[in-house]
């Protein structure tokens, strides 16, 4: 099951103990954000991490331009991203 974000995940991951489901065998589970609660849940929770600091750069070096009077254009920003394998998938 992969999860908006890592709160999400750990919820289900409750929910999947509570039914007696055993996390990875018969559930997979993975968030997104690789937050501090996502390496301290006592079975460390497989995430996507982002950049989020790169992603605030990029997003304030447009806000800086536009407020410039500098023309921006729509583009897409690729910053990647990295699966962090844990110990629920």
């Amino acid at each position: 099951m992969f999860c908006a974000s890592d709160s999400i995940a750990l919820g289900a991951l409750s929910e999947a103990r509570r039914r007696g489901l055993r996390v990875p065998d018969d559930i997979a589970i993975a968030g997104f954000g690789d937050f501090e609660m996502a390496r301290e849940n006592g079975l460390a929770l497989t995430t996507v991490r982002v950049p989020g600091f790169a992603i605030g750069e990029e997003a304030a070096r447009l806000v800086l331009r536009r407020g410039n009077g500098e023309a921006t254009h729509k583009r897409i920003v690729d910053l990647g991203f990295q699966i962090v394998r844990r110990m629920t998938a």
